[in-house]
């Protein structure tokens, strides 16, 4: 346990690891959603939003949230099977706990049945890209918690009819660092 404390306030090796898990992502939808026409307008207003939207979600819940996901479950899940198939498998965990979010503003089983696939393409996406962020920030649960609020909180950047583009994002980048063969260090 104290270990893992100790990984919730860890700083990442680098520290530009710690700018990039808050604006990496958001910057790169918001563009992509602007090219498309579904970016809120950037204003000082919708920044400073976003801004207490990250830090706010990360200390409350999600490097606490990572604690658990990424410190425990998925740094054991990758040591026995591998750093894709142990996040897979807690990809199917993490869908599994957000399966009640399927059931929001759904009127139909197909409905459901959608939601339930979008959230597991989601859980895959953020669980692929979270194991390797663990491993090259030298397992700094900081600096995913802060991914992990960064997902959430670039939400506020689009038009919900443009969430998509976050969700495509965030999958490609995860499908992008497995296929670039890139290999952090060893979890141990």
């Amino acid at each position: 346990m104290r270990t893992l404390l100790r990984d919730c306030l860890r700083l990442p090796g680098a520290w530009w690891w710690l700018p990039v898990a808050g604006f990496a992502l958001p910057c790169l939808t918001w563009t992509t959603a602007a090219v498309l026409g579904g970016a809120q307008p950037l204003t000082w207003s919708l920044l400073g939003y976003y801004v207490a939207a990250l830090i706010i979600g990360a200390v409350v819940i999600n490097i606490w949230e990572e604690m658990a996901w990424t410190g425990s479950a998925q740094r054991r899940a990758m040591a026995r099977w591998g750093k894709t198939g142990g996040s897979l498998v807690t990809a199917v965990f993490f869908t599994g706990i957000h399966l009640p979010l399927a059931l929001d503003g759904a009127h139909s089983a197909a409905e459901v049945a959608s939601n339930v696939l979008l959230i597991a393409g989601v859980a895959t996406g953020v669980r692929l890209l979270i194991g390797r962020v663990d491993a090259w920030t030298g397992r700094s649960l900081l600096t995913v918690g802060v991914l992990h609020s960064s997902f959430n909180a670039t939400e506020t950047l689009l038009d919900p009819d443009y969430d998509w583009v976050r969700i495509a994002l965030t999958i490609a980048l995860a499908v992008v660092i497995i296929a670039s063969g890139r290999r952090p260090d060893p979890v141990v």
